[in-house]
């Protein structure tokens, strides 16, 4: 996926490489004291990069631009709350344009939807600097709420956004174009190829960016390339081996191997940001995958008490109280996420595969049939379902379902790879007991 030429669907230009100095220096701010924050910033010395930060910020050099990277650093540590108030007045409202699209991203981590959706709307409408990237947080924001239809026109609008470039965008740009490229990759996933591209033009366009790898990495494990996400991921936990989202990512990469590790690099990452919501409701399933039904219920919570309308973290919870035969609380969770997305079928395949995973194949068969109903592109829905129909005897109906899902989701190793199996049944008998039905190949 790294050399994506032959695949590509866009017609999308070639990107200049940037040579000049990735960082740009407010008027009036001392030669060095930025730089110098966002390096103690990107190896991973918070505390110091923080006080730095601040102290410009509050100073006389303070600008748009160095409020927003004052607001991140304080979000990549989970104090939310203070980077709320470093760029928000008494009015709820950011105190300058510039500021609304960051304003947005902070209410999103805590949950405020609708403030969030306002300040980027705010960015978009007046015309902000960054009102690309409010763009693209407006099409998330949107997607994650069900408005599909809206979401995906916001995103296949930076298909046109890049062709007009002319190669002027910068590397924040071309992640949203990256961004907006996977989302819209639901609908073909050839289109994924161009994502990656888009991200490789990020990097070369600001290599002192972390943002690209981590895309980069996040979007070949999605597609289950877990080598070559560990080596995006390389360089960015070598300069910073503390940094959150890049632990996490990690985490991610040691549970999809199955070799073990993944519980202590989550802890890891919410040493660094306690309130990191993402890590929390990860370390929830790590939990439910081991029967730890109440450390699962705690961290979902904990997940929660940060971001009240996370869908991940509701899921698992969700699940939570499935295994556990909790009707009431189960249904209340339900209840939350359908008034938050009432086509989020992420709900049921999350606990069909925690059913699943508890032996519970008939109940993960008619959960993941509950996600495919409400929506018939999760690709990952359609493979649960197949998966578990194979398992529960359901063979016809289970390969229905996986060649459903490989269709949409070519990448998969395990569609492809049960498909082959499934090819070789022709020399497979079946037998029936009086308690068993019994599938052989014909030489057993």
């Amino acid at each position: 996926m790294r050399n994506p030429s032959s695949h590509l669907r866009l017609p999308l230009p070639a990107v200049a490489v940037a040579v000049a100095v990735a960082i740009s220096i407010p008027a009036g701010t001392s030669a060095q004291a930025l730089p110098d924050a966002l390096g103690r910033l990107r190896s991973g010395e918070y505390e110091e990069a923080l006080s730095s930060l601040r102290g410009i910020a509050r100073g006389p050099e303070s600008s748009p631009r160095v409020l927003r990277y004052y607001a991140r650093a304080l979000m990549e540590v989970g104090r939310y709350d203070q980077a709320r108030e470093a760029v928000a007045g008494p009015d709820g409202q950011a105190t300058s344009l510039e500021l609304e699209n960051v304003l947005g991203e902070v209410l999103l981590a805590v949950g405020d939807l609708a403030g969030a959706e306002a300040a980027f709307r705010r960015a978009v409408e007046g015309g902000a600097h960054d009102s690309q990237i409010a763009r693209k947080n407006l099409g998330v924001l949107l997607w994650n709420r069900g408005d599909r239809k809206a979401a995906l026109a916001l995103f296949d609008s930076f298909i046109d956004l890049y062709n007009r470039s002319s190669g002027n965008l910068t590397s924040e740009e071309l992640m949203a174009v990256g961004v907006s490229v996977r989302y819209l990759g639901v609908t073909n996933p050839d289109l994924f190829q161009d994502a990656l591209m888009a991200f490789d033009d990020a990097v070369a366009a600001d290599p002192e960016d972390f943002g690209p790898e981590l895309l980069i990495g996040e979007l070949f494990l999605e597609k289950y390339r877990a080598t070559d996400a560990r080596d995006a991921l390389r360089e960015v936990l070598e300069r910073n081996p503390r940094h959150p989202r890049a632990l996490l990512d990690q985490a991610l990469i040691l549970d999809f191997e199955g070799v073990g590790g993944a519980l202590g690099t989550t802890l890891q990452a919410l040493e660094v940001n306690p309130r990191y919501a993402d890590a929390r409701a990860f370390l929830a399933g790590l939990y439910l995958k081991t029967w730890e039904y109440d450390e699962a219920v705690e961290e979902a919570r904990r997940a929660l008490e940060t971001n009240p309308t996370h869908l991940g973290a509701l899921s698992v919870l969700a699940a939570a109280h499935f295994l556990l035969g909790d009707t009431v609380e189960l249904r209340e969770v339900k209840d939350r996420i359908h008034s938050l997305n009432p086509a989020y079928a992420d709900l049921y395949t999350v606990m069909a595969e925690h059913a699943a995973a508890h032996h519970r194949y008939a109940a993960a068969v008619e959960l993941a049939q509950q996600a495919v109903s409400l929506d018939s592109t999760s690709w990952r829905a359609h493979g649960v379902l197949g998966v578990n129909q194979l398992r529960t005897g359901e063979m016809e109906a289970g390969r229905a379902s996986l060649e459903r899902a490989f269709t949409g989701d070519p990448y998969n190793p395990w569609y492809m790879n049960t498909l082959d199996l499934l090819d070789t049944f022709v020399h497979y008998r079946r037998f029936e007991t009086e308690h068993f039905e019994i599938f052989l190949q014909e030489r057993e």
